[in-house]
């Protein structure tokens, strides 16, 4: 009996040592150590409806060139090329794909995800929310923005020979969401993450090629929905930030300009600098440097909610303004801006879509996510009747004093 025993776990100890061995058997198949220059590296990808299957999936790929001579000292060159292929899915685009490169397709650089306008407003992504990340290494954290016009023509307006692999836009675009709150950036795994868990909706970057029709955004008025709020961009790239795709779960419901994103970005608390072209009672344009000055207060009661934000500002040019005191463009500015925050409300409200949080605060209410869950929290939202009270500090006046 005991003989049976020690050969029982003795063959129990082999499978469990065959178990523990035979994935890295099946990957040793599949990643192989080979040398930079015999991949090439999926830096963007973009999809749009194709015109015989589904999908159109467009790459953008930069292979490493003369990465054996780097190692010895010289330059390596890179070589950027866009592909694309019709597909169902963009694992059978990338095996279409195979053919047309010289060398092995790497998704562990790509960085940036456009979707086609066409696509995002029907909430249809290519099925790459059920997709397993790890398994095609693509990063979960991959910057997400909605296009306009063919992905092929967005993605050559993008690149400079200075910069063919995008990467010092990427950065840039971080640091001007930072620096100018006129964007918002926003990742696939956020859009897809806010969407299923019905907390907030998400807003991510909307571009364009330079020479297409602007766009009017979902609030109205004279603004075009570009950075600036004013006007289209000439230079070296062909294709320009164009405000703020706003979405309702998965679907994208409507644009903001950059200067209506920037006051949702104030009321949410994730604005740190910025300026805005003020209309004055006369007609002139004034531009008001503000900053924030806190962080923003919610309260919610009963369908009515209170968002009370603190903000410093300084005007540009205070000497166009003679004889307004301190304290009138202070509440002349508090207005304006309560007002615009009023404006912008009502019309993300319009189309379901909860960009200013106000699911985060309804969520911290319910004891169990059972209850939240069969919760309406879309119901909720769109019969909420919301007050915005900017509270500015005015640092630089039109009388160069400070309030009284």
């Amino acid at each position: 009996m005991r003989k049976k025993k020690t050969a029982f776990f003795r063959a129990g100890r082999a499978w469990l040592l065959l178990l523990l061995l035979l994935p890295w058997g099946l990957c040793a198949g599949c990643i192989e150590d080979l040398p930079l220059d015999a991949y090439s590296y999926v830096v963007n990808i973009g999809i749009e409806r194709g015109d015989t299957l589904p999908y159109r999936f467009v790459f953008v790929m930069n292979q490493e060139e003369g990465a054996d001579k780097a190692s010895e000292g010289e330059t390596g060159e890179k070589k950027l090329m866009i592909l694309s292929a019709e597909a169902r899915t963009l694992r059978e685009a990338a095996a279409t794909l195979v053919s047309a490169v010289p060398s092995q397709l790497n998704f562990e650089r790509t960085s940036l995800l456009a979707l086609s306008r066409e696509l995002a407003e029907e909430g249809d992504f290519a099925g790459l929310e059920d997709m397993a990340f790890g398994r095609m290494k693509l990063r979960e954290n991959m910057r997400f923005v909605v296009a306009e016009g063919r992905l092929e023509e967005v993605f050559s307006g993008l690149m400079s020979q200075a910069d063919p692999s995008m990467s010092r836009l990427k950065t840039n675009v971080i640091h001007y969401e930072r620096q100018e709150g006129l964007t918002r950036d926003c990742t696939l795994r956020e859009l897809l993450e806010s969407a299923q868990s019905r907390v907030y909706d998400a807003m991510t970057i909307y571009c364009g090629i330079n020479d297409a029709s602007p766009k009017e955004d979902m609030v109205g008025g004279e603004s075009y929905p570009y950075v600036g709020g004013a006007m289209l961009v000439a230079g070296e790239l062909g294709t320009t930030i164009g405000g703020t795709a706003v979405f309702s779960g998965k679907k994208m419901v409507g644009i903001l300009s950059g200067q209506h994103t920037m006051l949702v970005r104030m009321a949410r608390g994730e604005f740190s600098r910025g300026q805005l072209r003020i209309p004055w009672q006369d007609g002139t344009m004034l531009t008001v440097y503000f900053y924030r000055a806190g962080r923003p207060t919610l309260t919610l009661e009963a369908g009515k909610g209170v968002c009370t934000i603190p903000l410093e500002a300084n005007l540009e040019i205070p000497l166009l303004l003679p004889g307004v005191s301190s304290r009138e463009m202070t509440a002349w500015l508090e207005a304006y801006l309560a007002g615009e925050m009023q404006r912008v409300f009502r019309a993300v409200q319009r189309e379901n879509a909860d960009v200013f949080k106000l699911g985060c605060h309804m969520l911290m209410g319910f004891s169990s996510m059972e209850k939240w869950q069969a919760f309406d929290v879309k119901a909720a939202c769109k019969a909420v009747e919301m007050t915005f009270v900017p509270r500015v500090t005015l640092s630089h006046s039109p009388d160069k004093t400070v309030l009284e």
